[in-house]
């Protein structure tokens, strides 16, 4: 999320034709700048300005004889921020400085509101934008009246208050609709507001998830086996194709033993926890096929993959020998 780091101004309005602020000591690379340079003039003319390399006008603010620029700059090596212009006009600057902004933003296309009256009731700006985002606010009067002063929208906090201007900033609650409202002046004159939303840098989640896997173990009389399982808890696949795995996740598993005597009918099988493969396919874990009730005793398969037959049935006498490969 996008956090407020520092700001520096120029303090009360000068007849001058250009404006500067120092890089207070916290801020640094990858932190961006909000500058608002405010002018006043009797006949609302309003020279080009030359802003320091890199910065981008975001929007304008204007009212009856005054403007507000607004510039957003990527921090890299600046010690200092210079604005300069033909022609002295009364002017302050204030640079507000955040961290967390999105290194990918286009600050060209940062959202922008305005309003300008004449009041003491500042009007509403509002943007759209994301949670976390940094909302910078500031307002401009013509009045410059010694005592003058502001109250800043609800819920954001003022960094600066001075005759001719404030500035205010509030990191976003929520995404959706943002307003700087219910702002004030101490008296009556012209006035122009502007507000200005910055997207925050993205966020990696780190969770659980449910896994989908499709393996296949290809060694003789290997199992290839489908599993489709939501895996509750963290398993180890070892070199020897042995799984050691802790917990009671049930594993549905489709499967075929393509070796020599193998079964071919596709089966589903509980595996638990302690069953384990070998290298070559092998269970070694206790298997038991059919129902003990029934009297069908384990089988077990031997070190090629092939089913070895059981040596009795209860209450059935001898298991002959199985004729064939199989």
């Amino acid at each position: 999320m996008t956090s407020y780091v520092a700001q520096a101004n120029t303090g009360a309005d000068e007849l001058v034709s250009s404006r500067s602020v120092t890089k207070p000591g916290s801020v640094g690379a990858g932190h961006v700048g909000v500058f608002w340079l405010a002018r006043w003039n009797e006949s609302a003319s309003f020279p080009a300005v030359t802003p320091p390399t890199g910065a981008v006008l975001a929007g304008t603010a204007t009212g009856s004889n005054l403007q507000t620029l607004c510039y957003l700059l990527k921090i890299t090596d600046e010690s200092a921020f210079n604005f300069i212009w033909t022609g002295a006009r009364w002017s302050t600057l204030c640079g507000v400085f955040f961290s967390g902004v999105d290194p990918a933003l286009d600050l060209s296309a940062a959202p922008f509101n305005t309003a300008s009256g004449s009041s003491s009731a500042l009007g509403t700006t509002t943007v759209t934008t994301v949670a976390d985002a940094a909302l910078a606010w500031h307002v401009n009067n013509i009045s410059g009246a010694s005592g003058f002063t502001h109250t800043p929208p609800a819920g954001f906090t003022e960094v600066a208050d001075i005759a001719q201007w404030s500035a205010a900033y509030r990191i976003s609650p929520g995404a959706g609709s943002q307003s700087a409202a219910d702002a004030a002046m101490s008296g009556s004159t012209a006035w122009a507001a502007a507000l200005v939303a910055l997207a925050p840098a993205s966020t990696v989640v780190e969770g659980d998830a449910d896994l989908d896997v499709t393996a296949s173990l290809s060694a003789a009389g290997a199992r290839a086996a489908v599993v489709a399982a939501a895996l509750a808890t963290t398993a180890n696949l070892t070199a020897a194709g042995q799984r050691g795995a802790t917990g009671g996740a049930a594993r549905t598993v489709q499967a075929q033993l393509a070796a020599a005597g193998a079964i071919r009918a596709a089966a589903a099988a509980g595996l638990a926890a302690s069953v384990q493969f070998t290298a070559s396919g092998v269970v070694t874990g206790p298997v038991v096929r059919g129902s003990a009730a029934a009297g069908v005793p384990a089988v077990a398969a031997a070190g090629g993959g092939v089913a070895t037959r059981p040596t009795a049935m209860a209450g059935r006498g001898a298991v002959p020998t199985a004729k064939g490969g199989g």
